[in-house]
């Protein structure tokens, strides 16, 4: 229902029930409000590297060194920050994993494609809203206020962590854009929530300098593993 009427009906001035959709979630956060510490590390990586060539007196090559690309180039930059799920064009996000694996898995790299991967730390404790203490379930059959409060918290994760395609409007953005900027704006710094690739975790940091680049490496894809299964 509150998909529908943002998408439909209008974003920017809520209905009433809009804002009693917005209230409960505001009721029932703080079982999902988790404090990051100081130090904690994230990973963000890029499909991109540098090739360093060394060459003799007449210009020949001689070797060449696989180099991780420039620090700026992971961290996001206002000019280039198209829309996502958690953010409108222009406003920045920092997009990160728990781990490297799922931060280079996030980007759907192709075989041989070479990836930079840095790791970042924290640089102060951080309230963060976990989803993933919530999963995507059916709809309740009773009407317990647990098994909604559930349900309701466990789309919002699945929400978040639906990837990105090519045939989304922007309108279908705006639902999840709408709750990070209420979360945003009711004191958290970041949002954790499950990674559509497993069992893994994403996370999402509303300011960029809550992070500090320690380290960077290059890694190139070996193997891209699928698997499926009949969609009825």
């Amino acid at each position: 229902m509150f998909s529908y009427e943002v998408e439909s009906n209008g974003r920017y001035i809520h209905s009433k029930s809009e804002l009693n959709f917005l209230n409960a979630l505001k009721e029932t956060w703080d079982k999902r409000k988790i404090n990051l510490p100081t130090g904690t590390e994230v990973f963000r990586a890029q499909i991109d590297h540098i090739e360093k060539f060394t060459r003799d007196d007449e210009g020949i090559i001689e070797s060449m060194e696989i180099l991780p690309s420039e620090d700026q180039r992971l961290f996001p930059k206002k000019e280039y920050a198209v829309e996502g799920r958690l953010n409108p064009k222009g406003i920045l996000v920092f997009y990160a994993s728990m781990s490297k694996e799922t931060a280079m898995s996030e980007l759907r790299p192709w075989v041989k494609s070479k990836i930079t991967v840095g790791t970042f730390r924290t640089k102060r404790d951080l309230t963060v809203l976990d989803l993933t203490l919530d999963s995507p379930k059916d709809i309740p059959e009773d009407d317990s206020d647990e098994k909604k409060e559930n349900f309701v918290w466990g789309d919002i994760n699945y929400s978040f962590s639906k990837p990105i395609v090519n045939s989304e409007t922007s309108a279908e953005y705006v639902p999840t854009q709408i709750l990070a900027e209420f979360f945003k704006k009711n004191g958290f710094n970041a949002i954790i929530h499950k990674s559509s690739l497993g069992k893994e975790k994403n996370i999402v940091f509303f300011r960029s300098d809550y992070l500090e680049l320690i380290s960077k490496e290059v890694k190139e894809v070996s193997a891209v593993n699928y698997k499926f299964h009949n969609a009825f």
